[in-house]
């Protein structure tokens, strides 16, 4: 009986110890720079990603074309970010938006709204069957916030991992 309980006890440690230190190793907070420009960030961002049509490049959509967009239009219109948003024009899906809030507390706020902006793109029935096989790319979109700054990416999942960790590199301390 004493065996037993001692086996139970090992097992269990071996079980929980793994636990305890892998929760432990995540929680330190990251930080990030606060004065790179939106600027900075968008001409690293267009070196890193190859857009799968080599003939097109990237273009500023502009306040006037995001200040109707859904979730998106209010954060571009109250002057509380600088930001680009880029696109391909009417030849790809490919998109990309770096904005910049003067907090972290701004950027965690605003965060929604990026969510409801690419879930109105996901769900845009007319622009899924214009771009056809590039549709996928509205499925796998992804909004992220890294301190005050808020970046999401409408692409190829290389593509998003070019603009995250382009963005990443320039902005952590």
């Amino acid at each position: 009986m004493r065996t037993l309980k001692i086996l139970s006890f090992i097992f269990a440690l071996l079980f929980i110890l793994p636990l305890a230190v892998s929760c432990s190793g995540g929680n330190e907070k990251k930080e990030y720079k606060t004065d790179v420009s939106v600027e900075t960030l968008y001409k690293n961002v267009e070196q890193a990603v190859v857009l799968e049509k080599n003939d097109l490049s990237f273009r500023d959509v502009g306040e006037l074309g995001l200040s109707m967009a859904p979730g998106i239009g209010d954060v571009v219109s109250d002057g509380k970010a600088e930001f680009t948003v880029r696109n391909t024009g009417n030849y790809s899906c490919d998109e990309y938006g770096v904005f910049r809030f003067s907090s972290q507390a701004e950027a965690e706020a605003a965060k929604a709204g990026f969510d409801a902006y690419l879930k109105a793109k996901k769900e845009d029935t007319t622009m899924r069957s214009y771009f056809g096989e590039e549709a996928y790319k509205y499925d796998e979109s992804e909004v992220k916030v890294y301190g005050s700054y808020v970046v999401f990416a409408i692409m190829s999942k290389t593509n998003r991992k070019a603009v995250f960790d382009t963005v990443l590199h320039l902005i952590e301390k």
